[in-house]
């Protein structure tokens, strides 16, 4: 990577709607810090990091046990969380 490189996060536009289309959100990498320093910093002053959301990662998870657990019994199972902290 380039120090003049930009990094680009994508994530879903909806995520009811397959055909909503991605947003795109252009970041400046962190300055000065690696990978390591970065997620420290991130702990330190409870920010989330710029290039991952675990309430979403967390979010798809329950909804693939859902649809595991679904078909297991059947009938369909109600998901309670959601991608936002």
């Amino acid at each position: 990577m380039q120090a003049d490189d930009k990094i680009q996060r994508i994530y879903p536009g909806s995520l009811d709607r397959e055909w909503a289309a991605p947003i795109v959100e252009t970041l400046d990498p962190p300055s000065g810090l690696d990978q390591h320093q970065e997620w420290l910093h991130c702990i330190q002053t409870q920010t989330q990091p710029p290039l991952s959301n675990i309430w979403l990662a967390r979010h798809v998870t329950e909804i693939m046990q859902a649809a595991m657990t679904s078909n297991q019994i059947g009938r369909p199972v109600a998901v309670h969380s959601t991608a936002e902290a």
